[in-house]
């Protein structure tokens, strides 16, 4: 493992141990709320980076078939205890998105709350190719990402529409991007944020 690579995977260890991350709000997103409700979530799920998984038993709670990925062992802990205390029946894997053999398995929606802006652009591509292997053709990306509107410096990597566009638009069509909140537990009305939607070209 390389020394970039240990050293986050020490951070999101650590930050479930010794403090609580911000993102962990004891409930779905609302902006994942939002998709169900829109009838947009399609299919065989699989959410990315999905921490204690609430949105995960959310969307088992309405009858999909989810799977779970995170690289913190801690968070995995814990979502399977949620899992099991909220009867979900959920596949949860601690590992390396970029590491982990899904074994040729592909998903009709994959779901990233919060995972696209913490890469660096060489992660970019590395994420780019994994989603590549994992959405069928057709497949959905629906994904939340901090926005260039957030203001300071602290926290992930802020991300702009013409971003998105740029980096998805030659594997993926029918791109949607709004306005949207990433909520968390130190903003009062969420982190300003995107709410991007696309398929995967068909090739």
């Amino acid at each position: 493992m390389s020394d970039s690579k240990s050293q986050q995977v020490n951070f999101f260890q650590r930050i479930y141990v010794e403090e609580k991350p911000i993102w962990e709000i004891n409930r779905p997103q609302r902006a994942v709320i939002s998709l169900l409700e829109s009838g947009v979530i399609k299919g065989r799920v699989l959410e990315l980076g999905c921490g204690t998984a609430e949105n995960a038993i959310y969307l088992n709670a309405n009858g999909f078939e989810v799977v779970g990925i995170d690289l913190s062992e801690h968070a995995i802990k814990l979502a399977r205890q949620k899992s099991k205390i909220k009867g979900a029946s959920i596949e949860l894997i601690c590992g390396d998105l970029f590491k982990h053999d899904f074994g040729g398995e592909v998903f009709d929606t994959i779901l990233d709350s919060g995972v696209f802006h913490g890469f660096s652009d060489n992660a970019r591509n590395k994420y780019m190719k994994v989603l590549r292997q994992l959405a069928r053709p057709g497949g959905i990306l629906h994904l939340i990402a901090w926005s260039e509107f957030e203001p300071g410096d602290d926290g992930p990597r802020r991300i702009s529409r013409h971003e998105i566009q740029k980096v998805f638009q030659n594997e993926w069509t029918d791109i949607t991007i709004v306005k949207s909140i990433y909520e968390t537990n130190i903003h009062a009305d969420g982190a300003a944020a995107w709410l991007a939607s696309m398929t995967k070209m068909s090739r």
